[in-house]
């Protein structure tokens, strides 16, 4: 977050005093003032932190380490804060009303941070673990930096870079950052207990890993752990879980929970059977670029029963997404035109949009060309729009 909006913040309890936040009215209109209308995002943070109490509870606190902690849960789960801004809105309040300095070593460390992950994007691992290691250096406790170490570890399995390749390192970064409710680390600590990299497989251990991930919103654990109530791997299968998750994530933006929502309302799992809400779904993972979601409308909706009206409607849908760059809708199209529908039979543009999803990169497509015995006849005006 903005150093400047932290040294407005001294500011106003220099002029004001630490009563001004009892007042959340006035203390906006004071910032406000202060900031002259900038720094929305920060005061809408803060206001609500206000609204919380949470002030309040860390003036009568006096063990400010374990109050942070619940106090962050408390914002996560509700008011629905991420998690790496409930950790600055209360480090900004204990720094201005207990003088609690973590929030000064936190700007301190950040340009070891950001150069650390500018070595990692680099695939500079050595680099990267060095900025890290400084890091922790000045915040030793602090769980994001111990995550990103456990990532470097992690990542080093799959380079020739000079670090440790030994799984139980990432484990225990991973471990260190996930106790203190890291959502990310705690992911990944799962997929090492599912996968028995680093420590014994132990599938228990992983749902428990993703489900505390997944109840902080983690995106990619709410989808995990629909994926493992959907085939009961390591839990019982349940539908209704199946679906709360996937719904969770889903809402979030994964497509392969988009997917799965899509046969539940298609099968009746879980939800009342809904054949439009499951084409709903399948569509807007689609419109995401899920590849595998044009695969599935293809073969679900048009697969069965082929009538002309079908045809149209998923022509129309396939179109739309290759245009917007869809190899797997280009192959499918080629594949639509080919075998067509009574009259609507066109293998002239059927190569066309083969050739488009081979010039992609699309295996299948590479595969049909190679084979086709209409190549001959069409290849030429492949390429013509």
């Amino acid at each position: 977050m903005n150093k400047d909006f932290i040294d407005i913040l001294q500011k106003i309890v220099e002029d004001h005093g630490k009563e001004v936040f009892n007042d959340t009215y006035k203390f906006k209109k004071m910032l406000t003032d202060y900031t002259h209308g900038e720094y929305e995002n920060e005061v809408r943070l803060l206001s609500k932190s206000l609204e919380a109490g949470i002030h309040n509870a860390i003036i009568s606190t006096e063990n400010i380490k374990l109050f942070k902690v619940s106090q962050r849960s408390k914002l996560q789960e509700n008011f629905h804060i991420k998690r790496e801004n409930a950790i600055w809105i209360i480090d900004v309040l204990a720094f201005l009303l207990k003088d609690d300095t973590a929030i000064l070593n936190q700007q301190k460390a950040e340009p070891y941070i950001h150069k650390g992950k500018e070595f990692f994007d680099n695939n500079d691992l050595v680099n990267a673990l060095d900025s890290y290691e400084k890091a922790l250096e000045i915040i030793p406790n602090d769980p994001n930096v111990q995550y990103l170490v456990g990532l470097c570890y992690e990542m080093s399995r799959y380079t020739k870079c000079e670090l440790s390749k030994d799984c139980n390192t990432a484990v225990e970064w991973f471990e260190k950052a996930a106790n203190q409710q890291h959502a990310i680390a705690q992911y990944k600590l799962g997929k090492c207990y599912w996968m028995g990299d680093g420590v014994q497989n132990d599938n228990f251990k992983a749902i428990e890993c993703y489900r505390k991930s997944a109840e902080q919103g983690y995106v990619e654990a709410q989808e995990e752990i629909s994926m493992c109530y959907a085939t009961g791997y390591g839990v019982p299968r349940d539908d209704d879980k199946t679906v709360e998750w996937a719904l969770k994530a889903a809402e979030q933006g994964n497509t392969s929970s988009m997917r799965r929502l899509s046969m539940c309302y298609e099968k009746g799992w879980g939800v009342p059977l809904n054949l439009i809400k499951g084409l709903e779904w399948l569509l807007k993972a689609a419109e995401l670029g899920d590849d595998n979601a044009v695969y599935d409308l293809c073969n679900r909706y048009y697969g069965g029963d082929k009538s002309l009206e079908k045809y149209i409607k998923t022509e129309e849908w396939l179109l739309k997404f290759a245009l917007a760059g869809s190899s797997r809708a280009k192959f499918e199209l080629a594949r639509l035109y080919e075998y067509g529908n009574g009259n609507a039979q066109d293998i002239e543009k059927a190569v066309k949009w083969m050739k488009k999803a081979a010039d992609q990169g699309h295996s299948e497509a590479k595969e049909y060309m190679q084979k086709w015995p209409y190549n001959n006849l069409f290849y030429q005006g492949a390429t013509n729009e």
